[in-house]
């Protein structure tokens, strides 16, 4: 997996660039579930997202959460979550489940964020409080590379437990 939050999540799918078949060898086919096991616990650091990335430089993002209101691009999202490492400076998620769904060329991936707010940024000086996330993430490919980008998550709730809702 890619190694962030937000570089598209992936360096996925259909070029099995990471590993999928459990060798670390590159296929062409797409990964089943059980091809692929996730890391623990991997940092959340996001990288640039655009080419060479394995997204396509006008993917879409969407996401029905206020907190994320008016992010419109997978890049604007990536810039979203690279900016959220500086009050939540420990970030990082797990992995928890992993679907993909070839007749729709898509991609499902479930995890959990996890840090603690030590660090300056956000609505409120560090507050100290940890938050513990789920989300997912539906990734639809166009062609070999992602177009759109889902995020399913409660922000309200992370929200309260960081103490800023």
């Amino acid at each position: 997996m890619a190694r962030s939050a937000s570089d598209c999540r992936v360096r996925l799918a259909r070029r099995g660039r990471w590993g999928l078949n459990g060798v670390g060898k590159e296929t062409s086919q797409w990964p089943t579930s059980d091809q692929w096991q996730p890391p623990s616990s991997q940092p959340a650091k996001p990288a640039r997202v655009g080419p060479p990335a394995y997204c396509k430089p006008d993917a879409t993002f969407a996401c029905q959460a206020d907190a994320l209101a008016g992010v419109a691009t997978l890049e604007e999202y990536v810039e979203w979550m690279r900016g959220l490492f500086t009050p939540i400076p420990d970030g990082r998620y797990t992995v928890t489940a992993w679907g993909v769904d070839s007749k729709r060329n898509a991609v499902v991936a479930a995890a959990v964020f996890a840090g603690t707010q030590t660090g300056p940024g956000g609505p409120l000086a560090a507050t100290n409080q940890s938050v513990t996330a789920d989300y997912a993430y539906v990734m639809h490919f166009d062609g070999e590379r992602i177009g759109h980008m889902t995020k399913i998550w409660n922000a309200d709730h992370s929200l309260r437990q960081l103490g800023w809702g």
